[in-house]
């Protein structure tokens, strides 16, 4: 076992080893969550976009504000899909013949 004396009581082998499975833990299990996968098409039109439809789930809905709140995803998705599109359009016009296929998609710009 690691650092753990059998020849002492329960309470002080069971705190031992408490303490080692905290410490592995501490090392192996990250602290934060990470920001996930880098995608080129994403934008600050779709961070907004977002943004704004997050902040329409703590307002109070009446009868325009729930109509808005009920399209707000709608136009987050259609912001993210014009991203997209837009993204694929500028890259396709950007190879050409003599492009080197490593570098196409390799480019996170």
């Amino acid at each position: 076992m690691v650092g753990v004396d059998m020849n002492k009581d329960v309470e002080c082998t069971n705190e031992s080893i408490t303490a080692a499975i905290v410490r592995a833990a501490l090392k192996s299990i990250p602290k934060n969550k990470g920001s996930g996968e880098v995608v080129s098409w994403w934008s600050d039109e779709c961070k907004d976009a977002v943004r704004k439809r997050a902040f329409g789930l703590f307002q109070k809905m009446h009868n325009v504000q729930h109509l808005n709140y009920k399209m707000a995803p709608a136009v987050v998705r259609r912001t993210i899909s014009k991203a997209k599109r837009d993204y694929w359009h500028k890259l396709c016009c950007s190879v050409g013949r003599s492009t080197p296929l490593e570098n196409t998609f390799n480019d996170r710009s």
